[in-house]
């Protein structure tokens, strides 16, 4: 295969994308959760939009085809991939509001089984095996914690998660065992440094 017809093949993958993530908006809107069945769709999502709410409010852009098209060839050019579901507004809003059993599940786009395994892949991410070996209570260990999981909470962030929402979700698989307060600080003080 030839480097033109390796480069328009990935083209058309980025073009079938884009038809996807145009259907999702207009069937399910910024309201619904979804996951996607392409990792690298996810990412230009997470990174370009910073959540599902945001990219549903710039979809009618005139560029915003071509634009996603080229962003989704450069990220499968450098491998990269979201995994996990993009919060839609209902999720986003009962989150922040604690009303955790009123958290609909994310819409699956795509392959059923494909977009179920991109779901499935954050949740292997962020297992308890990735939880820092620190005796709680240690000096630091709330700081080296907070640091172990940073890409992790940040990426929760920009699906629209509240800190205390992070906090708990972090805490409820083992990542973290400092309060609340350590990990608010130790956060805080990780985003200031450049």
């Amino acid at each position: 295969m030839t480097n033109a017809s390796r480069d328009d093949l990935i083209e058309d993958m980025a073009i079938v994308e884009v038809g996807k993530v145009l259907e999702a908006v207009r069937r399910y809107g910024a309201y619904s959760s979804v996951v996607f069945d392409d990792p690298v769709t996810q990412a230009v999502i997470i990174r370009s939009y910073g959540e599902w709410p945001g990219l549903c409010s710039e979809c009618d852009a005139k560029d915003f085809r071509r634009e996603f098209v080229r962003t989704w060839v450069a990220y499968f050019r450098q491998g990269l991939q979201g995994v996990g579901h993009l919060a839609g507004t209902v999720e986003i809003t009962n989150r922040s509001n604690g009303f955790y059993d009123h958290i609909p599940p994310p819409a699956l786009i795509g392959e059923p089984e494909k977009a179920m395994a991109v779901l499935e892949a954050a949740e292997r991410h962020t297992s308890m095996s990735s939880k820092p070996k620190l005796k709680p209570g240690t000096s630091g260990a709330a700081r080296v914690e907070c640091y172990a999981c940073y890409d992790d909470v940040e990426t929760l962030l920009a699906q629209g998660y509240n800190v205390k929402s992070v906090y708990e979700h972090m805490k409820e698989y083992g990542r973290v065992t400092c309060s609340y307060m350590a990990f608010s600080d130790n956060l805080h003080n990780r985003r200031r440094r450049p």
